[in-house]
């Protein structure tokens, strides 16, 4: 598949892609995938805002996490890893 040889180019993941996705396995917004990473790096690793939406633009734009659902009301855009994706991190 097409989006298979995508993915295989690109491995090795980058640590932040690869932490990104890892808090991904479950739809997950921008603070909440800063959080999971800190606990689960044990801290070793703190994403600033510009990294982290950085790189989610970049993971979108490769097609590897689409949004999933908007709430407006809490103003927080919670994002999901393609199916195609998941199978490669879990």
């Amino acid at each position: 598949m097409k989006n298979d040889k995508n993915i295989i180019g690109e491995i090795p993941l980058t640590e932040t892609a690869f932490l990104i996705l890892l808090a991904m396995v479950e739809p997950n917004h921008g603070y909440g995938v800063m959080q999971d990473v800190e606990k689960i790096t044990g801290g070793r690793v703190i994403f600033g805002p510009g990294t982290l939406y950085g790189a989610i633009n970049n993971l979108e734009r490769k097609g590897w996490i689409e949004l999933d659902f908007n709430d407006k009301k809490n103003r927080k855009k919670f994002i999901r890893q393609q199916s195609l994706v998941k199978r490669f991190c879990t």
